[in-house]
């Protein structure tokens, strides 16, 4: 598996059993991975489980609600603002949707496990963004899956454009995702 910090050897297990939100599997496939421990973190459930449901993050609340929606395809499931923003995803077992970020165009992966808002710096770099230069200023190290620390950077961005929605003077991290990338 290749992630932040690199890659990391991926062993096949089964377990028994599965639980949250009250739903159970059993007799799941997981992948064991990475070269160091997230703190408080014993489990990443990633899109092999989330491909069976839909979610709801809801910030202001700080829940996040699991279901299972039946009989609804093309329906609206944003109950709490018919505008509210709706996307298609480029393919159904990703979560990647289309964006331009200072008008060119980009692919954002939508990730409910990452702190933080990040680029990719040869992306970056594409739309006059470069480490060290003007107000690009590091802030600090980030770790993954991989074993290596990646230093990442701070910038202002023109703009970001997500569907009709236009986010302007943006501050987001730029890093190069695993060792190597330039």
């Amino acid at each position: 598996i290749i992630g932040v910090g690199g890659e990391s050897q991926v062993l096949l297990t089964r377990i028994d059993e599965l639980t949250a939100a009250g739903s159970s599997t059993k007799g799941m496939r997981v992948r064991v991975a990475g070269e160091r421990p997230i703190p408080g973190v014993d489990f990443v459930l990633g899109d092999d489980f989330f491909g069976a449901v839909d979610m709801e993050f809801d910030y202001a609340k700080g829940v996040i609600r699991l279901f299972q929606p039946k009989d609804c395809k093309g329906a609206s499931l944003a109950y709490w603002d018919r505008n509210a923003l709706q996307l298609a995803m480029e393919d159904e077992k990703k979560i990647v949707v289309p964006v331009k970020i200072n008008g060119r165009a980009a692919r954002a992966m939508l990730d409910s496990g990452a702190s933080r808002s990040v680029v990719a710096l040869d992306f970056a770099r594409k739309v006059g963004i470069r480490p060290g230069e003007g107000e690009v200023v590091p802030s600090g190290c980030s770790t993954g899956f991989g074993a290596e620390a990646m230093q990442q950077w701070v910038a202002r961005f023109d703009t970001v454009e997500i569907g009709p929605l236009l986010i302007r003077d943006s501050r987001l991290d730029v890093m190069a995702y695993t060792p190597g990338w330039s």
